[in-house]
């Protein structure tokens, strides 16, 4: 039974290519087992997770050092964080390509882009930075300070 080259794409099965034997003969081999990711998506991915951890990171921080409250802090990281992400998740895997479609499931996808690198940026900001009431903030803006 001959397979046609693009048949694996339609049935979402694996590409197949097409080469040529000694013979002369043409001969199908798959490049990918079914369910394989490639290499440059576990990449791509790996990018996308470690700028979204770094992002949850550096927000959550702002807020819990300039919100005077504790709410206000949770409150805006919950709601601008994952604003956040679009914007992150639109340009890295949709723009630029990291991550391409090496994930079928809508749900895992979005456990490894967004759930994820927030539970890390939060753990990274809870448990290993100083707490905000530590750190010393200046009373003033710096362009106050620099007039004087």
């Amino acid at each position: 039974m001959n397979k046609l080259p693009y048949a694996s794409i339609l049935n979402n099965e694996a590409p197949v290519s097409l080469s040529l034997s000694a013979s002369g003969t043409q001969k199908s081999t798959d490049t990918l087992p079914s369910g394989m990711v490639s290499a440059a998506t576990a990449l791509g991915f790996l990018v996308i997770i470690t700028i979204n951890t770094v992002i949850t990171a550096v927000v959550i921080r702002f807020f819990r050092l300039r919100l005077s409250t504790k709410w206000g802090a949770v409150v805006y990281s919950l709601l601008l964080v994952p604003l956040v992400y679009v914007a992150t998740t639109i340009l890295l895997s949709g723009a630029i390509g990291f991550g391409g479609t090496g994930l079928q499931d809508r749900d895992t996808a979005l456990i490894l882009i967004w759930v994820l690198p927030f539970t890390l940026g939060l753990s990274i900001d809870l448990f290993w930075m100083p707490p905000p009431e530590e750190i010393d903030l200046p009373k003033e803006p710096r362009e106050q300070q620099q007039s004087r």
